[in-house]
Parts: C-alpha cells; sequence; structure tokens
C-alpha cells in the first residue's frame, strides 16, 4: 500500500495514535546528513585511502596522514550516527590495513596484499550498504556507483603519488620537509651525488628517504622495494628525483 500522508500509512498499519510530534533538523542533523551524501562519502574515501597509500608507500607520518584518518573517521562515524554501518565494517577496514602492512614485512606473493584491499573494499561495502536485510535496490546502486567514484579517484590519486611524491615540493611542505635557495643550485648539487653511496633510513617502496654524504633526502628506487638499513647507490637526479638501486 502506498500512503500519501503519515497519518494515512499510520491508519493503514493498524496504528492508532492521537498526537504526532514532528521536530525540525537541527544543525547536527543536516550535517550528518551532508556528510553521508554520496558524493561526499566518496571524497572521504578518496582522501582516506590515498593518505594511507601515500603513508604505506613513503613511510612518512605528517600532515596528509592526519588528513586520511580524519576523513576515514568523518567517513565511518557519519554512517554510524545514521545507524547504517555495522560494527563488521570498521572490523574489516581495519584488518584490511592490517593486512597491507604485513605484506611489506612477509613474502607471500602479494596474497596477503590481496586479502587487505579486499577486506578493506568489503569494509567500505558494508559501511555504505548497512545491513542486508533492509539493503533496497536503489541503495545498492548508490553503494556500488560511491565505491565505483572512489576507486577511480583513489587510483588517480595513488598515481600522482607514485609519481611524483618524492620530490613534489607541495608533499614535501606537507610532511614537514622544507626547501631552500635556489633550485638551480639543489639541482645541481644532486647531479654530484650520482654514483654515491647511502643508506636507506627507511623502507623504499619505492619511494622513501635515505642518507646521502651525511644528508637526510627522498629517494625512490626504479619499482623495487628496498628494506631500511640497506646499502643504495645512487643512479639519476632528474629534477627533484633521487633515484637509488640497492647495492648488491
Amino acid at each position: 500500500y502506498e500512503a500519501q500522508t503519515i497519518e494515512e500509512a499510520l491508519t493503514q498499519a493498524g496504528i492508532i495514535s492521537n498526537t504526532l510530534e514532528n521536530t525540525e533538523e537541527n544543525f547536527g542533523d543536516k550535517l550528518i546528513r551532508f556528510l553521508t551524501l554520496p558524493m561526499v562519502s566518496s571524497l572521504l574515501i578518496m582522501l582516506g585511502l590515498g593518505g594511507l597509500f601515500y603513508t604505506i608507500k613513503t613511510g612518512h607520518f605528517g600532515s596528509i596522514t592526519v588528513i586520511s584518518i580524519i576523513s576515514l573517521a568523518i567517513f565511518f562515524g557519519g554512517q554510524y550516527i545514521t545507524e547504517v554501518a555495522p560494527t563488521l565494517s570498521a572490523v574489516l577496514f581495519i584488518l584490511g590495513i592490517g593486512l597491507l602492512i604485513a605484506e611489506l614485512f612477509i613474502p607471500s606473493f602479494g596474497i596477503i596484499g590481496v586479502l587487505g584491499i579486499l577486506a578493506i573494499f568489503g569494509g567500505l561495502f558494508l559501511s555504505l550498504a548497512g545491513d542486508f536485510r533492509t539493503l533496497t535496490p536503489e541503495r545498492l546502486r548508490e553503494t556500488l556507483v560511491t565505491l565505483a567514484v572512489s576507486l577511480a579517484g583513489f587510483i588517480a590519486i595513488a598515481g600522482i603519488i607514485f609519481r611524483y611524491a618524492p620530490g613534489w615540493p607541495m608533499v614535501r611542505k606537507l610532511v614537514h620537509h622544507t626547501t631552500s635557495g635556489d633550485m638551480t643550485t639543489i639541482f645541481e648539487q644532486r647531479q654530484t651525488m650520482i654514483g654515491k653511496i647511502g643508506t636507506a633510513t627507511t623502507m623504499l617502496r619505492p619511494a622513501g628517504m635515505a642518507i646521502i654524504d651525511g644528508a637526510k633526502v627522498d629517494v625512490v628506487t626504479q619499482g623495487e622495494f628496498v628494506t631500511a638499513g640497506a646499502d643504495v647507490t645512487v643512479i639519476a637526479s632528474s629534477g627533484n628525483r633521487i633515484v637509488v638501486k640497492q647495492n648488491a
């Protein structure tokens, strides 16, 4: 039965009520409704996953990581306040992050990493879809679109971070690294680093930090992972990018 008014719906359901009290939306209600809009949820997921990817990939914990955590907290918080997300969604998401970190230290031929990604997106799906018993086709479609937009945005962000993060001035500033002096001079100095040997101070995945000539600098490999403490040699320097390889 499709009712046109609340009173009609109550009558059809056999509910007798003498008084109906309507409450207006307050600021908190409007804020939560805004934060749970599909496009806003997509943006929060993009920022959250992008920041986590940067942190895991470079080993830097700074403003980007904080923004990532805040974005995810707002996303999951909004879903919980509206009583959409089950507890399992957060558990799966955190488990997925743990598995991705474990993949960096436990050789598994990518199996742990794949399980981590599945757990992360499983948690995100549950937080958006809610209880399967009340999941409507419209909400399922909305959930899938939100996740698709989030995934596309995350892939774009990840590609930018993977390519430019080691020397991107904006990123360097956000993670509390500073650049000063004439950039031409800095580039020339970095050219003189080619062939020099240093030590990785963080795991290079493939980007990270290394000590070269007594200075702590951002470096990147040609794609391979290098463990912290390993000796590396500078093989190229292009702009802000210092490319290294692990010594045999």
